[in-house]
């Protein structure tokens, strides 16, 4: 089975040691750190045969909506996922409303960057707000963070960021099988269920940045 081929638009160097450091093995990058124009783009999609197309928008968001609209407009259908460190609720509806297939918080997060690339193959589209109204409510959030110990808010942030249950033990000098067990506690605390909503939570929550 031929690896997925993934173009990385990465002119200001913001995401592409992040994607480096993955080693996502099941995809094949081709990283752009210079400047190109849409068409210059739309050629090299062409040319490596690019099923999605992987671009941090911080450096200009009307720059990057331009660039995604002569994409799209070209290549009718082409996936694009965006990266930002924007968690405003209306920038990101603004972004969403540029018909692109996911939408991702910078920095990258390995296991949210992997789910949302096989959501675009099974033809779903993941924006990392999307759960941002069911636990928006400040009050609410205190209530449940408040629920959860010192040692489950550390746990919580270490797999938010990405750690196995494994490397979670290792860096704690705890048992996986406490891991395990505190990890099943978080959820039911704060009311989530997967590791995607927990990621969201600790967002949201500023539990990682």
């Amino acid at each position: 089975m031929d690896k997925v081929k993934i173009i990385v638009y990465d002119p200001d160097f913001l995401i592409s040691s992040q994607i480096d450091e993955m080693e996502l093995n099941l995809f094949d990058f081709f990283v752009v750190n210079s400047k190109l124009s849409g068409q210059e783009l739309i050629n090299l999609i062409d040319i490596k045969e690019i099923s999605i197309f992987v671009s941090n928008i911080d450096y200009s968001i009307s720059e990057s909506i331009q660039l995604i609209k002569f994409i799209k407009e070209s290549i009718p259908g082409f996936s694009i996922i965006l990266v930002t460190s924007h968690t405003c609720i209306k920038i990101c509806n603004f972004l969403k409303d540029s018909k692109v297939e996911a939408i991702l918080k910078s920095p990258l997060i390995k296991l949210d960057f992997n789910y949302a690339i096989h959501s675009i193959l099974k033809g779903k589209k993941y924006f990392f707000f999307d759960n941002f109204d069911k636990t928006q409510n400040s009050k609410k959030n205190l209530n449940l963070i408040s629920e959860l110990t010192k040692r489950e808010i550390e746990v919580l942030r270490l797999i938010a960021l990405g750690n196995t249950n494994t490397d979670v033990a290792k860096i704690l000098f705890i048992s996986h099988r406490t891991v395990d067990t505190h990890r099943t506690n978080i959820m039911r605390k704060i009311k989530t269920k997967n590791v995607v909503e927990l990621i969201h939570f600790a967002l949201i929550n500023k539990i990682i940045h």
